[in-house]
């Protein structure tokens, strides 16, 4: 059997490739993440975690999701995007930003007073509007539910 002899002068060398290799997979591997969703219609809250790459899913319920699934008892949740996740590693906080659903900009208390003041019929429309893929249209339906409750105040 040969024996593998390690010259003293390779000897920092080694030591530095080492650190180097252990320093790159620590920044590398996320060991904790997280993002949030919300349901266009009901706004139930999903809320992702991935903590050392295994997946943590919690759906957070509102008194307006409980109304919500109480008369629309075979709904299907509509997630939409917060616009943020968040990574961490053993070196590193990573915060990546998107464009975040403009349902994120409507509160769930606002949903739910303009749900009591118009018909299910102009609810889905408006909440078709704020789902648009066109951006400005979206934040205008949203404006549009702000007025119609502050209207009713």
């Amino acid at each position: 059997m040969q024996s593998i002899e390690i010259h003293a002068s390779s000897l920092p060398f080694i030591i530095s490739v080492s650190l180097f290799a252990v320093v790159a997979v620590a920044a590398i591997f996320n060991v904790y993440s997280t993002t949030e969703y919300t349901c266009l219609e009901c706004r139930a809250t999903l809320a992702e975690r991935h903590v050392c790459g295994i997946p943590l899913s919690r759906i957070s319920h509102h008194p307006y999701t409980t109304t919500y699934l109480a008369t629309n008892p075979s709904h299907l949740h509509s997630w939409r995007w917060c616009g943020t996740r968040q990574s961490w590693s053993l070196l590193s906080h990573i915060r990546a930003c998107g464009h975040r659903h403009p349902i994120w900009s409507l509160p769930i208390e606002i949903q739910s007073e303009y749900s009591r003041l118009v018909s299910p019929s102009e609810l889905d429309a408006t909440l078709a509007e704020i789902d648009s893929h066109d951006r400005e249209k979206g934040q205008d339906a949203v404006n549009k539910v702000y007025a119609r409750v502050l209207d009713s105040r």
